[in-house]
C-alpha cells in the first residue's frame, strides 16, 4: 500500500527530474500521454522544492551545519486503493493523504506531494523534512532514523487506515491482506502461482515447437530430437570411477623397502704447518707471510746473473788473436 524512502541533497536532483516527468527514462512503465493528468501539492517546481528544504532545514538546525550524508526529505509512496478507483474518488484520497502527513509531521515540514496518474496505479509521492528529536542533545534535528523507525512506519498504516475508515466509510482500505503479505494475499496468491505455471508451460510447448521445426539433413535428426538425446544422456545415472586402490597395511609390511646408498663422504682436509707458516684465527688456516726484503735480494741476484751472461757473451764474441 505505501512504502517509505529518504533521500540525501545529492539525490535530490535525479529525483525531482523523475516526479515532474523531465527525465530522459524512468524506472518504472509511464505513458507520458497521460502526463497531463499529472498534478502536485505543495511546491510547484523543483527549485521551488530545493529552496523549501533549504529553508526549513535551516530553521531546524538554527542555522548549523547539515552534513552531506543527513537525509534532508523523507518520501512516504502512498497508492491509492483498487475500490476508490473505480469509484473515482482518488482525488478525495490524496487530498486527505496530504491532510493527514501535515497533521502527522507538521505542515511547515510538508515540502511537496507528485500525484502520477501515468503509471498503472495512481500514486502520490508525499515528500517532506523529516524534524526530529536528537536522541545525543535533546534538541530539535533533521533526522530520518530518529523519525522513522519501526514503529512510525507500523502505525502509519494503522493510523492512516482509521482515517480513511471514518471519510471514505471502507475499512481495510489502506492495512489490509495485500499490505500484510507485500502485495498478495492468500487467495491472489494462488491465482498469481496458477498464472504463472500456465505461463511458463505454454512457454516450453512453443519452444519445443520451434525446436521441432529445425532439421538437420546430414543426420537426418531435428534440433528438439538433439536436445531431447542430449538431456537423457545428461540425466543418465553414471557409473562411478574407481579411484585407484591403496596398498593394504599388509602388503606394505611385506613388500621389501628398497635402502639408498649414500657417497662416503671426504675427510675434511686440515691445514698443513710448516717452519715458516703463521696461523690466522679469522682465516681458520696457516699461511705464509711475505717476505718482501727476499723477494728484494732475490730480484737482484737474477739482475746481477743476467749481467754476468751478459758480458760472458760479449767476451765469447770478440776475435781472439
Amino acid at each position: 500500500m505505501a512504502r517509505v524512502q529518504n533521500y540525501t541533497k545529492k539525490d535530490m536532483p535525479k529525483l525531482l527530474r523523475e516526479h515532474d516527468r523531465s527525465a530522459r527514462t524512468y524506472a518504472n512503465k509511464v505513458d507520458l500521454n497521460r502526463s497531463h493528468m499529472n498534478y502536485t501539492y505543495g511546491a510547484q517546481t523543483s527549485d521551488e522544492v530545493m529552496r523549501k528544504i533549504q529553508k526549513r532545514t535551516t530553521e531546524i538546525m538554527d542555522g548549523g551545519y547539515v552534513q552531506a550524508q543527513t537525509n534532508i526529505c523523507t518520501e512516504w509512496s502512498v497508492f491509492c486503493p483498487v475500490p476508490l478507483i473505480n469509484a473515482g474518488r482518488e482525488r478525495e484520497f490524496f487530498d486527505e493523504l496530504w491532510k493527514f502527513c501535515g497533521e502527522r509531521y507538521g505542515e511547515e515540514n510538508l515540502i511537496a506531494g507528485y500525484v502520477h496518474m501515468d503509471e498503472t496505479t495512481p500514486h502520490m509521492h508525499m515528500m517532506f523534512v523529516p524534524e526530529a528529536t536528537s536522541r545525543k542533545t535533546g534538541k530539535k534535528t533533521v533526522s530520518s532514523a530518529s523519525l522513522m523507525t519501526k514503529t512510525e512506519c507500523s502505525s502509519f498504516h494503522t493510523d492512516f487506515d482509521k482515517r480513511c475508515a471514518e471519510v471514505f466509510g471502507i475499512s481495510h482500505l489502506v492495512r489490509n491482506g495485500k499490505t500484510i503479505a507485500n502485495g498478495l494475499t492468500a487467495e491472489n496468491l494462488a491465482q498469481v502461482q496458477e498464472y504463472v505455471g500456465k505461463q511458463y508451460e505454454d512457454t516450453i510447448k512453443a519452444y519445443r515447437e520451434f525446436l521441432g521445426k529445425i532439421e538437420f539433413k546430414k543426420i537426418g535428426k531435428t534440433a528438439l530430437e538433439l536436445f531431447d538425446e542430449k538431456q537423457a544422456a545428461k540425466n543418465a545415472p553414471q557409473k562411478p570411477t574407481e579411484s585407484p586402490k591403496k596398498p593394504s597395511e599388509e602388503q606394505e609390511q611385506t613388500t621389501p623397502k628398497r635402502k639408498v646408498k649414500k657417497a662416503p663422504e671426504e675427510p675434511k682436509k686440515e691445514p698443513e704447518a710448516s717452519a715458516d707458516s703463521v696461523w690466522n684465527t679469522s682465516m681458520g688456516k696457516y699461511y705464509k707471510p711475505t717476505d718482501y726484503a727476499a723477494l728484494k735480494r732475490a730480484a737482484q741476484a737474477r739482475e746481477e746473473l743476467s749481467v754476468s751472461e751478459e758480458q760472458d757473451e760479449k767476451e765469447n764474441s770478440e776475435p781472439q788473436f
